[in-house]
């Protein structure tokens, strides 16, 4: 028979083998909008986004469920909560307060989990880079253009006399700089 100790160990490793899956969802959703931020696809982008968001959303449940799990744990151990640093009780130090197996399997869970937290930190700032180059690029293409379109002084024809009809022609053109042609 299982005390219930073990029970919330198990149960334990239940959320967090769920967990491994959806951050596994998450990092191969981050990878993928990598791809999508290099060719430019937006649509598949938003897709992929929302595809984040819902896994985000999941990852902070079944977050929560952890947590509430590792509490109920915690007092079946009569252990109580580590305060330092802000931080609570670790999968590793819980580890401590099982044997063999137990205790290899919550160790074996932690080691998973922060290798997928180290990937997907390190292409979040990859994406995050390409993300803000490409925000770069656009702005600076909309400066450009804007500045293209902007009347210049330098190349507008000079004033004519009030009586002449060349005077109101160049008060009716704002030619001067404009984009001519464009090519895609």
């Amino acid at each position: 028979m299982m005390n219930r100790a073990e029970q919330k160990r198990q149960e334990l490793v239940q959320v967090l083998d769920r967990l491994v899956k959806v951050y596994r969802l998450l990092l191969e959703t981050v990878r993928r909008e990598k791809e999508h931020l290099i060719t430019a696809q937006i649509e598949e982008l938003s897709k992929n986004n929302h595809t984040k968001d819902l896994s985000l959303r999941k990852a902070h449940a079944l977050e929560r469920e952890r947590q509430k799990v590792v509490g109920e744990l915690m007092r079946e151990l009569r252990l109580k909560p580590n305060t330092e640093k802000g931080q609570g009780t670790t999968l590793l130090e819980l580890a401590t307060h099982f044997a063999g197996p137990e205790g290899e399997e919550l160790r074996s869970k932690h080691a998973v989990l922060e290798l997928i937290m180290k990937r997907l930190t390190e292409h979040n700032k990859e994406n995050e880079a390409l993300a803000l180059s490409a925000l770069k690029s656009v702005t600076g293409a909309m400066d450009s253009i804007r500045d293209t379109l902007q009347e210049k002084v330098t190349y507008q024809r000079p004033a004519y006399g009030a009586g002449d009809k060349k005077n109101t022609a160049q008060k009716n053109s704002h030619s001067s700089g404009q984009l001519v042609r464009k090519q895609v």
